[in-house]
């Protein structure tokens, strides 16, 4: 088992960095189409949301063979804003990639830790204050993000996910495997610690698993509508 999803790089960057007070991570495979889009709009909505939080955006990457780390790494961000480009250690997946973000986001003693899916087109500035506010202003734990969709896109939302969490939980949770979400710090760090993410419950199943790990846990689980989402197909 991999002790750590934490990468030599991410572990010398967390020391240089030393603490923060959010933590937005960006977990990436092969997404150079749109990884740019997410960054603008993760560093505008810093900016615009949290000017004065101590801010630091993660990308980690699972081995892209395109330019997806190389435009992380260039992109241009301000003084204030740190980033950590690293590989994770672990299965390949989103699982690992994620498992990362949460131990850097803990390691540096953050309230928030946001997490933004890198293949969407649309994403626009304000989607991270909206997933952050809940957590922010402590009325959420855990918040997931919905989406305005087509019937057929939302298909599996809509018949399978919806009315299990309704029936199993009584919340109406619609989009949980969206991708985007927010979280405290603390409990992503403890969730980091859990033994699923060699599993392919984290590799493919991991909003759905946090979820329900935390109503099961009686955390406060929250949704937020975020519009109209639009994903990249992968090259």
């Amino acid at each position: 088992m991999y002790e750590t999803a934490l990468h030599a790089e991410a572990k010398r960057r967390i020391k240089e960095i030393g603490s923060a007070d959010i933590v937005v991570g960006i977990p990436t495979y092969r997404n150079g189409r749109t990884v740019g889009r997410v960054m603008d709009a993760a560093i505008a909505g810093l900016t615009r949301d949290f000017p004065n939080y101590r801010a630091v955006i993660v990308n980690a990457d699972g081995g892209s063979s395109d330019n997806t780390v190389q435009i992380v790494a260039d992109w241009p961000t301000p003084e204030n804003i740190k980033k950590i480009v690293t590989p994770y250690e672990g299965l390949l997946g989103r699982g690992s990639a994620v498992r990362a973000v949460f131990e850097v986001a803990a390691a540096l003693g953050s309230r928030i830790c946001v997490i933004l899916s890198p293949d969407t087109r649309d994403i626009r500035a304000d989607w991270l204050g909206k997933l952050a506010a809940p957590i922010v202003a402590e009325q959420c734990d855990v918040v997931f993000a919905d989406y305005d969709r087509p019937a057929l896109e939302s298909a599996l939302a809509d018949h399978l996910v919806y009315p299990m969490f309704r029936l199993l939980f009584g919340v109406p949770l619609r989009q949980v495997i969206g991708c985007d979400l927010a979280l405290r710090s603390d409990l992503a760090g403890q969730y980091a610690l859990r033994d699923v993410w060699e599993t392919d419950v984290a590799r493919h199943g991991l909003d759905v698993w946090l979820a329900v790990s935390a109503l099961v846990e009686g955390r406060r689980v929250g949704q937020v509508n975020l519009g109209s989402k639009t994903e990249a197909q992968r090259d």
